[in-house]
C-alpha cells in the first residue's frame, strides 16, 4: 500500500507538471506559431518557462524541501539533462518520423515530465533527514542553504 505522503507528492508533482506541461507547450506553441521562431529555440522558451514552473513548484509544493545551492545545482543538472533529452527526442520525431510539429512537442511534453519525475524524487529532492530510516541523515552545510 502506498503511504501518504507519497500518495501526496505523487498528485501534487502531478498537478504540478500539467502547469508546467502546459507551460512548455504553450510557450512553445506561441512563439513557433505567433511569433515564427524556429521549433527548436521555441522549444527552448516553452522547456524554461517550464523548469521556472517545476523547480518553484514542486521545490515548494511536492516535495517542501528547503531550496538550498546542493538541489539547485542537482536540479540544474536534471533539467539540463531533460532539455537535451526532448531536443533530441523533437529531432527524432521531426526528422526521422516526420511527425507534424504539434504531435512532436505533445510527444515530447509527455515522456520528459515522467523521467523528470523519478530522478527529483530519488536524486534532487531527495530526503536527507534522520527520519527516513533507508537513508543516512545529511544536513547541508550552512553555506549551501539559501
Amino acid at each position: 500500500m502506498i503511504d501518504r505522503k507519497l500518495l501526496r507528492q505523487l498528485l501534487v508533482f502531478g498537478a504540478v507538471g500539467v502547469v508546467a506541461t502546459a507551460t512548455h507547450y504553450l510557450v512553445a506553441l506561441g512563439c513557433h506559431e505567433a511569433l515564427l521562431v524556429n521549433l527548436y529555440a521555441a522549444n527552448l522558451a516553452g522547456y524554461g518557462a517550464a523548469v521556472a514552473v517545476s523547480y518553484v513548484g514542486h521545490g515548494k509544493f511536492t516535495f517542501q524541501a528547503e531550496l538550498n545551492r546542493s538541489v539547485l545545482r542537482r536540479f540544474v543538472l536534471v533539467s539540463l539533462a531533460a532539455f537535451f533529452a526532448s531536443e533530441g527526442l523533437l529531432a527524432a520525431l521531426e526528422t526521422r518520423l516526420q511527425l507534424p510539429h504539434r504531435v512532436s512537442l505533445a510527444v515530447v511534453v509527455m515522456i520528459i515530465p515522467a523521467i523528470s519525475f523519478v530522478l527529483n524524487k530519488l536524486w534532487v529532492y531527495r530526503e536527507t533527514h534522520a527520519s527516513h530510516p533507508d537513508i543516512e541523515a545529511v544536513q547541508a552545510p550552512a553555506r549551501d542553504r539559501f
